[in-house]
């Protein structure tokens, strides 16, 4: 749920004048009041809005407020949506017990207290963030279990495959086909390798499994280690790597951390950058802000991918320049690393003229 999403309170009462005050009591910006003035009314806007709370009247015509309640449990789809009772009466210990029957998590005297009636609404309208807060993130890490599932399965069944037919049919098979197979094989492993490195490194990040610690950095001492550590790889394509630090700029920062995240970002923009590209990395101060720029000439990521980069539950890989592979994890990794460091990891691109990857952390005194 946007935190920007208004949240539904359903008011019943049967009297428009103690409806509209309610009403206005409860009058806010996040807050949608939705109004029934009756208890057939009530149930049919339950069964077309999902509530936060429903504020109830017990003493109603027709359908009374815990006959309202309990058709509300069983028909629509705020079966387990809290239920604040009023009425104009006190309460008898059998009107409390039926109504916990039903729903209720409260009861209130009228004419109401503004500010008790306010302070309970905050309570739930909380409560109910929470809970939807809390949904969501069990929906993303079920499909990311999913995504990991079948990421792990792929690499197994051509490796179970060439497995089999060598077991059965190795006398007959051609030297030359063998090899083949043992360097399909060994590309499989490699995979799933990788993949399970990755899914390690993630979960110690979301662990806290990161000694963090903040010290002044040299940053084009660490795009230097970086570049060194991938310097073969760009060779093979002839990429040229460009360190546009100047030799003075001092970061501060968590050291193995934003190294971690400049290696994950070098090594992708070298496998999405054909023969003969760039990856520079460069360096601005704006504002509170300083910043580390990775660009490179490579192929470009479409505008309808780049928000599912550095999410968990929305996977975007795809093949490099050169049919290289990923776990499309990395990315994740980064954004967690960054965000421990009160930072944030951005990006810019366009389909055939490169990417770049913003790295942004607040400038600290000292710095």
């Amino acid at each position: 749920m946007m935190t920007n999403e208004k949240i539904n309170i359903l008011v019943t009462d049967d009297n428009p004048s103690k409806l509209e005050q309610i009403a206005a009591i409860l009058e806010d910006d996040e807050i949608n009041i939705v109004k029934a003035y009756s208890g057939e009314e009530a149930i049919e806007k339950a069964k077309k809005f999902s509530f936060a709370l429903i504020v109830l009247d017990i003493k109603m015509p027709g359908l009374d407020g815990f006959e309202t309640a309990s058709l509300i449990r069983k028909d629509t789809i705020n079966a387990s949506t809290p239920i604040i009772f009023i009425t104009g009466t006190y309460f008898s210990n059998q009107e409390v017990f039926k109504g916990y029957q039903v729903g209720a998590v409260d009861y209130l005297t009228a004419p109401v207290n503004p500010i008790i009636l306010k302070s309970k609404v905050t309570v739930f309208i909380e409560l109910y963030r929470k809970s939807r807060k809390l949904e969501q993130l069990l929906v993303n890490q079920e499909r990311f279990y999913s995504i990991v599932a079948h990421d792990m399965r792929s690499p197994f069944n051509p490796l179970l495959g060439f497995l089999e037919l060598l077991n059965s049919e190795f006398d007959e098979l051609p030297r030359e086909e063998i090899k083949g197979m043992i360097l399909m094989m060994s590309e499989s492993a490699n995979n799933l390798y990788a993949l399970l490195n990755d899914l390690l490194e993630l979960a110690r990040v979301k662990a806290n499994d990161f000694v963090q610690t903040s010290q002044k950095i040299l940053t084009t001492k660490v795009v230097e280690n970086v570049f060194d550590l991938y310097g073969k790889n760009a060779e093979k394509k002839s990429i040229a790597l460009i360190n546009q630090v100047d030799s003075d700029c001092i970061l501060f920062a968590d050291e193995n951390m934003l190294r971690t995240v400049i290696r994950n970002l070098v090594s992708n923009a070298i496998k999405f950058t054909p023969e003969q590209g760039t990856i520079t990395i460069s360096y601005s101060e704006t504002g509170d802000k300083q910043k580390i720029y990775i660009k490179d000439t490579g192929m470009g990521i479409p505008n309808d991918k780049l928000d599912k980069l550095f999410r968990n539950d929305e996977k975007y890989t795809t093949l490099g320049t050169d049919g290289e592979t990923g776990t499309g994890l990395g990315l994740s990794i980064c954004a967690e690393l960054m965000k421990k460091q009160q930072g944030s990891v951005s990006v810019e691109s366009e389909l055939g003229q490169g990417t770049t990857f913003v790295l942004s952390l607040p400038k600290r005194k000292g710095s």
